[in-house]
């Protein structure tokens, strides 16, 4: 048997699981948030440097 001080402690750790359990979840999703936009970026600048590439000087 565990005494209410261990149920209380039990639930506290089983919150801050779930805590860092989001947390995680939430910093894989900006992750993939910024490298798609750097992928987007690097193909603006691509774009701008074929642009300017054709320009004649």
């Amino acid at each position: 048997m565990s005494t209410p001080e261990q149920e209380d402690t039990l639930e506290i750790i089983v919150g801050l699981m779930e805590i860092a359990k989001q947390h995680d979840e939430n910093i894989q999703k900006t992750l993939i948030t910024l490298s798609e936009t750097v992928e987007r970026e690097k193909k603006a600048l691509q774009s701008l440097r074929n642009d300017v590439v054709g320009v004649d000087w």
